[in-house]
């Protein structure tokens, strides 16, 4: 409990952050008398629900027609485990590719899907696909997905923002670089706080995954699915075979290792700790 409630503060007090460093960027706007913070708001929630939108009707071209059949005995681990952890039975999507993962995805929490792979499935046995499953339906359960592109389309902003002073700053034209110089610097740091606390909620995310999957499904289970998944990956590293493009805050293992900072997931070590626990 103790720990469910610790990821909880870092991740509120993440937002936080992540939230005032955009509304610094919307200071300026204040200064026009036509606007004011209600616009702003109004102005903000458009934007993010028109991007939402967009992403699950991009979701839905993108997988059109590649929905498992319901008569699939994935289906029945799915509709098990679905019920077990009071969630919206999710669609299934199984994409031909030896790398072993899984993601949920669609922004809408009404039309979630799991994806899994045939790597996956030739990786893990039946308990510990029921477990990587079960922490999918956890991510569609926490609204993680919807939560996630929230967070984008605001970092999304604020990298545009950055891009726009930064043109100024490579243009060659002395006056921009020192008018320009000021706001290019808190762009900069700006950007910088959103990736930092992007990358930071969505580690935090992936241990509360893990431990709804442990309590729906078996510790034991999601811990060995995670050690099997990363070996195989290590493996297909080293054959140059690890090609797999998907949602990577939201995939149960990441495509890349990368600094510990702007990691999307925490290293499987620590993972396995936090499950031990």
């Amino acid at each position: 409990m103790f720990q469910k409630i610790k990821l909880h503060i870092i991740e509120i007090l993440s937002l936080i952050i992540f939230i005032s460093a955009y509304s610094i960027l919307l200071t300026p706007f204040l200064f026009f008398e036509s606007i004011n913070i209600y616009n702003i708001i109004g102005a903000t929630l458009i934007f993010i629900a028109i991007t939402i939108m967009y992403g699950s009707i991009k979701t839905w071209w993108k997988y059109r027609g590649k929905y498992v059949e319901e008569s699939s005995p994935l289906y029945n681990n799915i509709e098990k485990i679905a019920s077990k952890m009071n969630a919206k039975q999710p669609r299934l999507i199984i994409l031909d590719t030896p790398t072993p993962n899984a993601y949920a995805t669609d922004a809408l929490p009404t039309k979630p899907i799991v994806i899994l792979t045939t790597g996956l499935l030739q990786t893990l046995n039946e308990k510990e696909i029921e477990a990587v499953i079960a922490h999918e339906i956890s991510h569609i359960n926490s609204y993680d997905i919807f939560y996630m592109m929230f967070l984008s389309t605001l970092m999304s902003f604020v990298r545009r923002k950055h891009n726009f002073t930064r043109q100024f700053m490579y243009s060659g034209d002395i006056l921009a670089m020192i008018v320009f110089i000021i706001p290019f610097i808190i762009t900069r740091i700006n950007l910088f706080i959103c990736r930092l606390n992007f990358f930071l909620i969505s580690r935090v995310r992936e241990y509360g995954a893990d431990k709804d999957a442990a309590n729906a499904t078996s510790p034991k289970h999601m811990k060995n699915a995670l050690i099997k998944i990363n070996q195989r990956i290590y493996n297909l590293d080293k054959l140059n075979q690890n090609k797999f493009y998907g949602e990577e805050p939201l995939c149960i293992i990441p495509f890349a290792d990368t600094k510990k900072l702007f990691r999307t997931h925490p290293k499987l070590e620590k993972r396995l700790k936090s499950l031990s626990k």
